[in-house]
């Protein structure tokens, strides 16, 4: 089973442009901080329009997202980066601290995203990162 379980040295390294968009400051330069220590460039914003107007400014590989942004849901959020970055929209992985809804899971489903639970362990953000990299055409 030891074996099945992939870690961190067995993954190739991919470098990447994240945009990390959480409300909690100090969350979004854990994850970003993280992100640097792994060979990416990582960029963090605290809100959505923020966000929206970084990718309509410069190209990202991956958008790591709160799934429940104050005014903006992820269903939205996936509507605006596809308006305003198409190619980004197979690359987004959703954060959220909701244990209670299966609200979060819907959204990831519907969008192809890949889902985090807060709180989460960091080896597990570098795994999901590098997956969802792997994943992407372009890496």
């Amino acid at each position: 089973e030891a074996a099945a379980v992939e870690t961190l040295d067995d993954a190739p390294r991919v470098s990447a442009r994240i945009l990390v968009l959480d409300t909690e400051a100090a969350l979004a330069a854990l994850i970003c901080e993280t992100l640097c220590a792994e060979g990416h460039q990582a960029v963090a914003v605290l809100d959505a329009q923020e966000a929206l107007d970084r990718l309509t400014g410069e190209p990202f590989d991956l958008l790591v997202s709160d799934a429940a942004l104050p005014g903006l849901s992820g269903d939205r959020l996936a509507r605006e980066v596809g308006r305003v970055r198409p190619r980004l929209l197979d690359r987004i992985l959703l954060t959220t601290g909701d244990w209670v809804s299966r609200e979060p899971e819907a959204v990831a489903r519907r969008l192809g995203a890949g889902l985090l639970r807060k709180p989460f362990e960091l080896d597990e953000l570098r795994r999901v990162v590098r997956k969802r990299l792997r994943e992407s055409p372009e890496h």
